[in-house]
């Protein structure tokens, strides 16, 4: 965490930004969705989900999945006082989540179990979201663009080209 305005740190290999923001703490959720690591795993099992829907031209699915999934992620990193080993391990999560759903999709193994391993992270990360709003709220802007940066390199990654 640092003291003020959110900072945006460069975008690591899976293409997605670390944004830190401090400010005062009574803007933080004490509660929130689970430790890093769980949604770690689950904004990585949506953004996988989301760029398969991107491959199959669904560039409506692939924003909006992204973009819940991101800015959950960013809520509950900045909700709470997690050392930086510890969101370095979230954000290799993340990937490596990310990783196992794009697999499991060309390799012929997305199942009805994984299908519904997705819908639950979509639901869980729709709660942290809600639970973490003051956090997202405080540097709306910051946190957009943000968003907006992580989704056109994801895009430009993983679209088909014509």
């Amino acid at each position: 965490m640092v003291d003020g305005p959110c900072r945006v740190d460069p975008p690591g290999v899976h293409a997605h930004l670390r944004l830190r923001c401090g400010g005062p703490r009574s803007l933080r959720s004490s509660r929130g969705r689970g430790g890093s690591r769980e949604v770690a795993a689950c904004a990585g099992t949506v953004i996988g989900q989301s760029v398969v829907d991107l491959y199959y031209e669904d560039a409506t699915a692939f924003e909006e999945g992204t973009r819940l999934a991101l800015l959950a992620y960013y809520g509950s990193i900045n909700a709470r006082d997690y050392s930086e080993e510890e969101i370095e391990a979230a954000d290799l999560l993340l990937g490596e989540r990310t990783d196992r759903i794009l697999s499991a999709a060309n390799e012929d193994r997305y199942d009805a179990a994984m299908f519904g391993e997705v819908l639950d992270c979509y639901r869980q990360l729709a709660l942290g979201l809600y639970e973490n709003r003051a956090v997202l709220d405080a540097d709306a802007q910051a946190y957009e663009e943000a968003v907006d940066v992580s989704i056109e390199a994801l895009r430009e990654t993983f679209a088909r080209e014509e």
